[in-house]
This record gives C-alpha cells, sequence and structure tokens, in this order.
C-alpha cells in the first residue's frame, strides 16, 4: 500500500504541480515551535568510487545566510500515522497552534498526518533554534475521529491540558526535549522519529534500537543537521547526501558501517555515496553529485543500494532505484522532473532490515528498510 506522500510547500515545487499527489499541508504553525531528543550528525565522507564528484558545485546565495528548514520524518516501526504538538523552552503547549499538519488530508487517508515511513518538510524551521522543545505525538487517526464536525481544529493546548479536549492517554506519545542548539541555523535540519513506544508487544532491541525495553520503550528524535544547497547542476545530475535514521540497522550493523552506493542493481563498482557509522549520522559534508544522464530509462535502472555487514554475521542488503523510491511518497509524478528540482536531496535509510521494501511476500506498509529520496526544503 503506498501511503507515504508528500506536499512540497517550496515555490519552485509549488510550480511543479507537486500538490496532486494529494495534500496541502498548513506548515505555518512551526513558527511557535518543533521537536524533539535524539543523537548528532556525524558526517562521514564519501568514498571515491564511482560517485562523479565528492561534492555539488552549488551557489549557495552569496554571502545571505541560507534559510532553516527541517524534514520531519516518521521512522517508529510501531506508532501509527502520527501528528504533533510540542512547547518552546517549557512554556507549555501553544493555545494557539493546531497540531502539525493540519489541514487537507495526507495521500491515501482521509485526515491530516505525517505517514508511516514518510515525511512532511518544514519550510521554516528557525523558531526551533535558540530554545528547548519539548515534543509529543498524536495518533492522528484519533484525532481524526474527534474533530469530525468540527469548524476549526482544537489547539494543541486544548489537547494536551486538564480540562481541555484532551486525546486519551493511549493515543499520546512522549517523544522527549530536544536541548538547545540541536537545530542549526541555515541548515536543512532532519528531525527523525525513531523507537518504540512502551507497551509494545511487537517490541525488542533488534527492531526498536538501543535502549528500549517494554516498560519505558525508547522513542525519540534524532537531529540531523544538512548542507540545503540551491545548486546549478547540469541537466541529468543530483546533488545528494544520505542520513541514517534505522535505529534496527544499526543493530544489525554493530560496529560495522552501513554503506549507501549509487548506481545500476547488482552493479559490482557501484559508487559509494557515504558510510555511515550508526544511526543519526549523515555524509558526505557537502552533497555528492551523482550522474543519472537524461533518459528516462535511467530513473528505474539507477538507484540507491544499502549494505551492512556485522561483525556478529547480521547482513542486510537493499536496492531501490530512484523511480521506485518516488513510487512511496509521489506516485503520479513524473521523475525527470521531480529529480530536476534546484535543490539538493537527502537519501534517508529508513526502516526495519528484517522486512526490506520489495522482498518476497512483504507488502508495503512504511515499517520495512527503505529509502526515501527527498528534495530538501
Amino acid at each position: 500500500m503506498l501511503r507515504a506522500c508528500l506536499t512540497w510547500v517550496t515555490a519552485g515545487a509549488a510550480a511543479l504541480g507537486l500538490a496532486a499527489c494529494g495534500s496541502s499541508l498548513n506548515l505555518s504553525g512551526f513558527g511557535e515551535g518543533g521537536p524533539a531528543d535524539g543523537g548528532g550528525s556525524d558526517s562521514q565522507g564519501a568514498e571515491d568510487s564511482g560517485v562523479d564528484a565528492s561534492s555539488a558545485a552549488a551557489d549557495g546565495g552569496g554571502d545571505a545566510t541560507p534559510p532553516t528548514t527541517a524534514l520531519l520524518v516518521h521512522a517508529s516501526p510501531d506508532l501509527p500515522d502520527q501528528r504533533f504538538c510540542w512547547e518552546v523552552g517549557g512554556a507549555g503547549p501553544s493555545n494557539t497552534l493546531a497540531p502539525f499538519p493540519s489541514g487537507a488530508p495526507a495521500p491515501a487517508s482521509n485526515y491530516p498526518a505525517v505517514p508511516v515511513g514518510g515525511a512532511v518538510p518544514i519550510a521554516d524551521a528557525s523558531s526551533l533554534v535558540g530554545a528547548t522543545i519539548t515534543l509529543v505525538g498524536i495518533d492522528a487517526n484519533y484525532l481524526a475521529m474527534i474533530e469530525q464536525g468540527q469548524t476549526t481544529i482544537p489547539s494543541c493546548y486544548a489537547r494536551l491540558t486538564p480540562g481541555g479536549a484532551a486525546a486519551s492517554a493511549a493515543a499520546v506519545h512522549e517523544l522527549g526535549t530536544l536541548p538547545a542548539g540541536k537545530v542549526l541555523t541555515g541548515a536543512a535540519n532532519v528531525l527523525a522519529v525513531v523507537g518504540c513506544p512502551p507497551n509494545d508487544l511487537a517490541g525488542s532491541v533488534a527492531r526498536c534500537g538501543a535502549g528500549w525495553s517494554l516498560g519505558a520503550g525508547n522513542l525519540h528524535v534524532d537531529v540531523i543537521p544538512l548542507v540545503s544547497q540551491s545548486a546549478q547542476l547540469d541537466a541529468g545530475q543530483l546533488a545528494v547526501q544520505a542520513a541514517h535514521v534505522s535505529p534496527a540497522l544499526d543493530q544489525l550493523q554493530g560496529q560495522s558501517p552501513a554503506i549507501v552506493t549509487f548506481g545500476a542493481q547488482g552493479q559490482a563498482d557501484a559508487g559509494v555515496v557515504a558510510s555511515l557509522a550508526h544511526e543519526s549520522t549523515s555524509g558526505p559534508g557537502a552533497p555528492a553529485l551523482l550522474t543519472l544522464g537524461t533518459t528516462p530509462q535511467a530513473f528505474g535502472e539507477l538507484g540507491f543500494g544499502v549494505d551492512v555487514s556485522g561483525a556478529d554475521g547480521g547482513a542486510a542488503h537493499l536496492w531501490m532505484s530512484l523511480e521506485q523510491s518516488l513510487e512511496l511518497f509521489a506516485p503520479m509524478q513524473d521523475p525527470s522532473t521531480f529529480y530536476a528540482q534546484p535543490t539538493s536531496y537527502v537519501a534517508a535509510v529508513v526502516g526495519d532490515p528484517a522486512h526490506p521494501y520489495g522482498a518476497p511476500d512483504a507488502a508495503y506498509d512504511g515499517t520495512g528498510l527503505h529509502v526515501l529520496v527527498l528534495p530538501l526544503p
């Protein structure tokens, strides 16, 4: 089931008609706050083995400070589709801010949400800089049921405080507190909700990552600042960084890196884009410049591979074409248009390697290992 479709809010994306994938998200709420605790970002350099250049030639806008943006990724295998509320600096949830996202339904759904295994961009995340941010998730389907028939969406304050239209405790998920300074100014910050909730009968350390226990769970947010560049590229080129947001893959790999490559399926000399030491790392330090070519067939023939060979014998392999990655979140889009947006991209490694995308008899539900290839907002 294809659920993780995105609607982009940048002016360039709007001109491409990406709203056709089904949702018009209200992102203005992040002017008052945003997300929670996780690991840092340890950049890993790309190895020179087939990638056309180590970094993209880009025009960052001269001396102007790049915008502070974010990409909110739902990478928890055992939370349903989510909407989010937050508080800034311990001031409590906003009494004006609606749960994020609000507005039109998510693709393949009848309610707004950040879908499992998917992501939503935050065009202006400047208010996430400089203060502690406490984040909670609320089950999107639950909110949809209690919002039926309402002409306005009750605020996060009403949802989360006594005496308001508070959500059921079972539908609210505490994600922790992000210390000041985690979100970087002028970066595209990947904020990935990872881990599993407490009392999760499907949970395990192998599935949910380090620190998981039945009584406490281990829900948290990985924060990975990336370089967002307005790339001035030739036709058929793509500027990309990789980001590791899979606790289950981290458990499998142990001390071995997860190798992200780009090329044709089974290509022995596929170019290494990044060597990712563990969850919450990214690489290379600046976007790698990949060559796609200009033929339509390239999007089905070229893609990203993820490989792990753990010291204890654990191993994982995934390869997804650019076309397959696009089908996960924007199946109606033309790959030649989608992958030609004037920005750098992230290849986010998401999900459980025990159920990789495309494996026999493994229906895609957002939880299995996959690669989201997304333009940075």
